[in-house]
């Protein structure tokens, strides 16, 4: 037997034995994440609004809120984020500080307010900042820049509590994202005192509903973990290098290989796993979360042809700065 001919006969036998593997591991179904998963959509994507709605009012504010939640009321699920004030209140906002809401870029450099941490203040010294005045609409105005810290309160925009929104908005029906902050600033253990608190909260008899319809998703790794460890019935959401592995593994076609156990899989539609460039946005990856029982979103999708794609693959959940746009697709206004 001739070299070339052996050599094409081991190459043969690897290729058939990798093949037998990989249609193996794609017969044997990966474990369930839940037997039933309220965040998987059952005819169309889920609006999420991004922070309220950011594109449509100041986000983050009761404002927003109100739009999203009691005005129009064709959002799915609602993005909140929230930090801890020096003084333990929970406040929402996305950033760690109020200075891209709310301060001067050009008074920031010789202003004593500039730099305002909200880890390093306390929630009643937050009141004072209008969380519209850098807010920009469609016709590129500032409507909100020249309000009273008084007009401000009137119209919403002042800095609003997570027990504030729990309390107002739990007679509507939504899902709420909850992100939590705080690796930002403050580092893990920061973090995971404040998931302590968001369940403590939802606990109490009055905030009891909140546990069932929401999701906590963050970037870091370690709070994912010690939600799953400590707090088992929160449905949990992850994001960045969490997810890492099952991008791999589901684009290889391996995802029986990769374990998950969080709720939802939440990416944007090119990702990254280290230096690899992964195309999310098909209708794999649909098929490979919806095999663990595992909703998948897609974020921050504002332009509409990348949300008539992710219409077309199956998403689960759109989170978007402009809910209005894709519920006039999806035929809800």
């Amino acid at each position: 037997m001739s070299k070339l001919k052996k050599t094409s006969i081991i190459v043969g036998v690897i290729v058939g034995t990798l093949c037998s593997f990989w249609g193996l591991v794609n017969i044997i179904p990966p474990k369930k994440v839940i037997n039933e998963n309220p965040w998987i959509a059952k005819d169309q994507p889920m609006i999420s609004a991004h922070r309220g709605g950011a594109f449509l009012n100041p986000e983050n504010t009761e404002k927003a809120f109100d739009y999203v939640i009691i005005e129009t009321n064709y959002c799915d699920i609602v993005e909140i984020d929230i930090h801890k004030t020096k003084d333990g209140v929970l406040v929402i906002n996305h950033d760690d500080s109020m200075d891209r809401m709310c301060l001067d870029d050009e008074k920031k450099e010789t202003d004593i307010t500039k730099d305002v941490v909200i880890k390093d203040t306390n929630y009643k010294d937050l009141l004072q900042y209008n969380m519209g005045r850098n807010f920009v609409d469609s016709k590129g105005n500032k409507p909100y820049e020249n309000l009273t810290i008084e007009q401000a309160k009137e119209q919403n925009l002042t800095i609003m509590t997570l027990e504030e929104f729990l309390i107002k908005y739990q007679q509507y029906n939504f899902k709420l994202y909850l992100e939590i902050k705080e690796p930002n600033t403050e580092g893990i253990n920061e973090a995971n005192k404040t998931v302590d608190m968001v369940y403590e909260l939802f606990e109490r008899a009055e905030y009891s509903s909140w546990k069932n319809r929401t999701m906590i998703i963050s970037f870091t790794d370690s709070l994912i973990d010690y939600i799953i460890e400590k707090y088992p019935d929160l449905y949990v959401g992850a994001l960045g290098y969490k997810i890492a592995p099952q991008l791999i593994a589901t684009a290889l076609g391996l995802t029986t290989l990769i374990p998950s156990k969080y709720h939802s899989f939440q990416t944007q539609m090119n990702n990254s796993a280290g230096p690899i460039k992964i195309n999310c946005a098909t209708k794999a990856f649909v098929r490979a979360s919806h095999r663990r029982n595992q909703s998948i979103t897609y974020w921050t999708i504002n332009n509409e042809k990348e949300m008539d794609k992710l219409i077309k693959i199956g998403a689960d959940v759109i989170t978007t700065n402009a809910p209005d746009v894709l519920a006039k697709k999806l035929g809800k206004n």
